[in-house]
């Protein structure tokens, strides 16, 4: 029986994609870094942070160190962030509606800042029982460790607890720890047959993502 639904972040609650670019390339340019807009492989990608701010440094032959890498990352999204924060339609709903009969949980490789201030700018963070970011664990999905530590958080078995996520290392991550998965559709739509194939089931969107359906899947 699911007794916890545990979200990702990036690409459920938040529609980010976009900023994460745009922070990305300033960055980089700020820092005389050749510019290459990323993959699609390399924007579903998940990683700690350090394993990012490392992948940065090496793609861009960066001269700045890995923390410093990280922190001015993060900085300039938390910038953009408190002008305009992209929640996901239906995002904000569907944690009310199902902090009714759940407990939530929320496991993102996004470093902890980002995780708080996200939660407490939807105004939810009174609403998850658990978080964890993949820096806590120190390495990004598709290890299954960052979702290993929300079960553990939320003192709750993998086997009832229920993943929601957009991307395939996302969906091994939790899958590989021992959480049910439901895919919401991927910011590339070629990753879509990937989730379909790792996903318990696949949703159109949050609204879709309710008590009667999660019951159903046992």
């Amino acid at each position: 029986m699911i007794r916890a639904v545990v979200f990702d972040l990036d690409g459920v609650l938040l529609d980010s994609q976009q900023i994460w670019d745009t922070t990305v390339r300033e960055f980089i340019k700020a820092q005389g870094g050749r510019w290459r807009p990323l993959t699609v492989d390399e924007t579903l990608a998940g990683g700690c942070s350090r394993q990012w701010a490392a992948w940065l440094k090496d793609r861009h032959q960066l001269t700045l160190s890995h923390e410093q890498i990280r922190a001015d990352v993060i900085a300039g999204l938390l910038a953009r962030y408190r002008l305009h924060l992209p929640v996901m339609p239906g995002a904000e709903a569907a944690v009310r509606r199902l902090a009714r009969d759940f407990r939530l949980g929320l496991a993102s490789s996004l470093p902890a800042d980002v995780i708080a201030f996200t939660l407490e700018t939807m105004d939810v963070a009174r609403l998850f029982s658990a978080w964890a970011s993949s820096d806590d664990v120190g390495i990004g999905k598709p290890a299954p460790d960052v979702y290993l530590e929300v079960c553990h958080r939320l003192s709750l078995p993998p086997a009832s607890c229920l993943a929601v996520e957009d991307s395939p290392d996302g969906l091994r991550s939790a899958r590989d720890a021992g959480l049910r998965t439901v895919s919401v559709p991927p910011i590339h739509a070629s990753a879509g047959a990937l989730n379909a194939s790792l996903a318990d089931a696949v949703l159109e969107g949050l609204e879709q993502l309710t008590t009667v359906f999660i019951r159903a899947l046992g």
